[in-house]
C-alpha cells in the first residue's frame, strides 16, 4: 500500500485521510483557518478584499501573527 505524502513540498508527513485537499493534519488545519478566517476580514475590509490580497497580507504583513503551517500553506496556495 503506498502512502500518500502532503502536497506541501516541505513536509513528509502522511497526507491526512480525511483531508480534503491532500495536505497533513497540521497543514489541512492551518488551511481551514485560512479559509475561516478571510470570512472574517471579509466582514472587516468589505466585500471587494481579495483571498490574494488576504493571503500575501499573511506571508508579508508584521501586524499579521502567522505561524509557520500557516505559511507553507499560503506559498502553496499561492
Amino acid at each position: 500500500m503506498k502512502t500518500t505524502i502532503c502536497l506541501i513540498e516541505v513536509c513528509h508527513r502522511p497526507k491526512d485521510n480525511a483531508s480534503k485537499h491532500d495536505y497533513c493534519s497540521r497543514h489541512e488545519k492551518a488551511y481551514e483557518n485560512i479559509e475561516s478566517t478571510f470570512q472574517e476580514w471579509i466582514v472587516a475590509y468589505g466585500k471587494k478584499y481579495r483571498k490574494k490580497k488576504y493571503l500575501q497580507n499573511l506571508l508579508t504583513n508584521q501586524d499579521v501573527s502567522s505561524g509557520k503551517w500557516v505559511k507553507e500553506v499560503v506559498k502553496q496556495l499561492l
